[in-house]
């Protein structure tokens, strides 16, 4: 997914992000604080829709939620060992 760096800065950066799951046809992603998720922001080209509830997100993405899941954990993993510290994403392990 060639905007997941941007859905990172919409979930609220890195250190906001707590686990990525690909949950066919969804991204369920946990948020430590749901108020530093710019919505607007999610809605980029291929993201269906966008649920929320509590702390989590949920991007509709269709067929390719697994590849984007994977795009998602592969841009925090990078911003993570840029000096981002959070856990580990569920779709990394």
């Amino acid at each position: 997914m060639e905007d997941a760096a941007v859905l990172v800065d919409a979930l609220g950066g890195v250190g906001n992000v707590t686990e990525v799951e690909p949950c066919s046809p969804r991204i369920r992603i946990e948020v430590r604080d749901p108020f530093l998720v710019d919505e607007p922001g999610l809605r980029r080209p291929g993201v269906l829709a966008v649920v929320r509830s509590g702390d989590v997100v949920q991007l509709v993405v269709g067929r390719g939620a697994d590849e984007a899941a994977a795009a998602l954990a592969r841009s925090l993993s990078a911003a993570r060992g840029a000096g981002g510290s959070a856990p580990m994403d569920a779709a990394t392990s």
